[in-house]
């Protein structure tokens, strides 16, 4: 468990709605259901009770819920105690981000830090993965994001979240119904695509290529640039396209439908990417160690 799930289960508690918990945290509740979901699995009891449409505690949710605020107060006195209040940090953050990972899951963290430390702004360039290095040895951004490992032997990569690629269904496509397809089925398909350098496309040929297979002919009636453009052009009905669940998630019911490859291994992680001897200014520096502590990942590779 990490501070951002405990912190979202605190929310939960006080707030006893799943809507109102989202709203407070900047979050969809799609993410706010992980949260939960994931600390329910590591601890191996169920912490909510809904009852009349309002969300309580179990017995172990009261539990957790002493233990989340002792670890939350705990923190912030920790964090008070060694300067790194929200006004003993000023700066800024340069990111470099790849399409998924930019668009989906650093806004959040920025958020979140700079809530935390107000004076420090942040500019951040979303870009294809394959552009990520070029963009950290510039030297005009610090830190970089990206939906796969790069080879680059100058970068060390943390993993920070993980995703998972699914096939975007327009609503009235037939496929739209079903859990999931085979991958002979896609033969023929009106295809909407990212370019050759997005990290989602080369996960997906990756997890091909590993399984010893190869997609069927297929149509692409479009190449977009950006994983939002993808789900609109699908939600338009110009064909499948290939896309971050989280894409799916943030978009909302009544959009894209998402459906799985079947026999198609499609989860991979999303990494904060840092040049090996790149010593960082002290904002950049924080907020990387915020991430990985927040994600509860603190080994460098």
């Amino acid at each position: 468990m990490n501070t951002d799930q405990l912190q979202t289960f605190v929310v939960l508690a006080r707030t006893g709605s799943f809507t109102k918990a989202a709203a407070e945290l900047n979050l969809s509740q799609p993410a706010v259901s992980r949260h939960i979901q994931k600390l329910e699995h590591e601890l191996g009891v169920p912490l909510l009770d809904q009852r009349r449409g309002r969300i309580e505690l179990s017995e172990a949710g009261e539990r957790l819920l002493t233990f989340a605020d002792e670890v939350i107060e705990g923190r912030r006195r920790l964090m008070e105690s060694l300067g790194a209040g929200p006004r003993a940090l000023e700066g800024e953050l340069r990111i470099a981000a790849s399409t998924t990972p930019g668009e989906f899951l650093v806004p959040g963290l920025v958020a979140a830090f700079t809530k935390r430390h107000p004076r420090v702004t942040t500019q951040v360039l979303i870009a294809d993965s394959s552009e990520v290095p070029e963009r950290l040895r510039s030297r005009r951004y610090d830190i970089g994001f990206s939906g796969v490992e790069l080879p680059d032997k100058d970068l060390y990569h943390q993993e920070v979240a993980t995703d998972e690629i699914v096939l975007a269904v327009p609503p009235r496509h037939p496929f739209a119904g079903r859990a999931s397809v085979e991958l002979k089925e896609l033969a023929g398909q009106p295809f909407v695509m990212r370019e050759a350098g997005s990290g989602t496309i080369m996960s997906f040929h990756s997890a091909l290529k590993d399984m010893g297979v190869e997609m069927p002919p297929y149509r692409t009636v479009m190449v977009l640039s950006t994983t939002t453009a993808v789900v609109s052009a699908v939600a338009s009905g110009f064909g499948l396209g290939l896309v971050s669940l989280m894409a799916l998630d943030a978009r909302g019911p009544g959009g894209p439908v998402a459906v799985r490859i079947e026999g198609i291994p499609l989860r991979r992680c999303l990494y904060l990417v840092l040049e090996r001897e790149r010593a960082l200014p002290p904002a950049p520096s924080a907020f990387c160690t915020w991430v990985m502590f927040q994600t509860g990942n603190g080994d460098r590779r």
